[in-house]
């Protein structure tokens, strides 16, 4: 925590220091007493804040931290709870504010139900959800009802410094020119847009937003819109926080945009209320799909018929998107996909291995092409109330694409989470299993490759080359993902060695040469 405030701080002081001045714009503190709480409020200049984290009992009341934090001249004070307890878990997902808002009713409300989960902790969300209804208040009396901690568990408070008339000083925003800095403009004009697109008209004026600033793969800023009273958000708003992220948002604009006009518009993906990017602001607004995350729902009853849903959904998609292609495909993977994974992954290759590679991707023969998601893990797809499909988060996607990929690395990861391979991390030994059509996992991917690829007169023959295709795709998306998580001394042959889709490429051609593919 202390490091954490130095880097984005000027200059420092600690509660042990002699600093008798009242400048400082933050403080930081965990488990005051009295003494320091003065002292931080001491050295905190007008319209200053505070953060601090309390360790607290199960039955501890959040009043009683906020008549100590007002009896010291602390205002504006709000709590919030981080999900899951820090004491279980090192990095919580969302911290809830703990006040009578539809933010917390919809963070508390959608804990997604997960059949994985043992009956007792199943049990124990469905009577918090039950007395959730019967009285909010509750759950903001006694935040522990709602914390994942058992004999203690973590709140955080912020509260300000205000000066005699009440004068909030700001602090100087940062350069939007800065490295690693974001700044977002005009936002209540750009939701009064999106509520128009939308046609959504309001009585109440009260607008909410629930920001997460770290999700996924990607540096971006998700903001979640709450109109009136509803407690469901009315659209999404991203923005993003690198480079990296903000070519990512772009092409998800592109890409949703065009899967939204005329007549072949596809169901299931968010609708594009508001392209910043036409406009010189960098930012989207998306429509929100509600849902529960396919990973939450998955069994053993239930997998062939989400996988058979997703196939007919992937190939409708096809359908509707397939376009002819003016360029050979064997010289657009050749110059592009192929050179680049050579390129990234020649440290960890050998001679044989790129061109077993080359020759095998060289048999395939195809002049369309369709849109693709690249990014379909179970997370990315939502299975909304009416039993209907929804598929968020296109920041990788291509309206160029290559057929059946999208399809081949669902039903793979779609496989792994079921034979628990990400706990395991047998990636290799699973990989074999997913290609055997006696297995379970097995049949099923075979069932439903050869469905897809039946109604787009796809050769079964060139199933190998696509599978090699699509690894040879993810694996060219993760490589800086890969990269950014190394150290520079760190470049050499194990780490990228140890990648997943490397090791999924290494095992495809294995099996390749046991059948005398070369």
């Amino acid at each position: 925590m202390a490091d954490a405030v130095k880097m984005i701080s000027e200059s420092t002081v600690t509660a042990e220091s002699n600093y008798r001045g009242d400048e400082c714009d933050l403080a930081v503190v965990i488990s005051p007493d009295n003494a320091t709480l003065k002292k931080a409020w001491s050295l905190l200049q007008p319209g200053g804040s505070i953060y601090i984290e309390w360790v607290l009992n199960p039955f501890s009341r959040i009043i009683s931290i906020k008549r100590r934090l007002e009896a010291i001249g602390f205002r504006d004070i709000t709590f919030y709870i981080p999900i899951p307890d820090p004491a279980d878990f090192p990095s919580s997902v969302v911290w809830i504010p703990l006040a009578k808002h539809v933010v917390m009713d919809y963070l508390t409300k959608n804990s997604h139900e997960n059949r994985n989960e043992n009956v007792l902790k199943q049990l124990g969300k469905g009577l918090r959800q039950f007395l959730l209804l019967l009285s909010p208040e509750l759950f903001i009396s006694f935040p522990w009802l709602i914390s994942s901690g058992q004999k203690k568990f973590k709140l955080c408070s912020i509260a300000s410094k205000s000066s005699a008339n009440d004068i909030i000083t700001k602090s100087t925003p940062m350069n939007n020119t800065e490295k690693g800095s974001f700044q977002i403009k005009n936002i209540p004009e750009i939701i009064q847009n999106c509520l128009k697109n939308l046609n959504l008209h309001y009585q109440s004026k009260e607008i909410s937003i629930l920001m997460l600033t770290e999700r996924g793969g990607f540096e971006k800023a998700i903001m979640f819109v709450f109109a009136g009273l509803s407690s469901k958000p009315a659209f999404v708003i991203k923005a993003p926080k690198t480079d990296e992220a903000e070519s990512s948002l772009m092409r998800e604009a592109e890409v949703l945009s065009a899967l939204q006009k005329g007549l072949n518009a596809i169901e299931g993906v968010p609708k594009i209320l508001f392209d910043g990017y036409k406009s010189g602001v960098s930012l989207i607004g998306e429509s929100f799909i509600d849902g529960t995350p396919l990973s939450q729902i998955i069994t053993q009853a239930n997998y062939k018929e989400l996988a058979m849903k997703m196939t007919i959904w992937l190939l409708e998609l096809a359908e509707k998107t397939r376009t002819s292609s003016a360029q050979d495909l064997r010289t657009d993977y050749k110059n592009s996909i192929l050179s680049r994974f050579i390129k990234s992954y020649k440290p960890v290759l050998n001679p044989m291995q790129i061109k077993q590679i080359s020759d095998v991707l060289d048999k395939l023969e195809l002049e369309y092409r369709v849109c693709v998601h690249n990014d379909l893990g179970l997370w990315n797809i939502l299975i909304k109330s009416d039993g209907s499909m929804g598929i968020i988060d296109w920041e990788v996607s291509n309206l160029t694409g290559y057929p059946l990929t999208d399809l081949i690395m669902f039903l793979l990861w779609m496989s792994f989470q079921r034979e628990g391979t990400y706990t395991s991390q047998q990636y290799s030994l699973y990989y074999r299993g997913i290609l055997d059509s006696s297995t379970f996992t097995g049949k099923v991917f075979s069932e439903c490759l050869e469905y897809y690829a039946c109604k787009l007169m796809i050769p079964l023959e060139d199933f190998p080359a696509f599978r090699l295709l699509t690894l040879l795709i993810q694996a060219d998306i993760e490589y800086p993902h890969v990269l950014s998580n190394m150290r520079e001394s760190d470049k050499v042959k194990m780490p990228l060695d140890n990648g997943f889709y490397i090791q999924l490429i290494k095992e495809e051609l294995r099996c390749l040469s046991k059948v005398g593919m070369t």
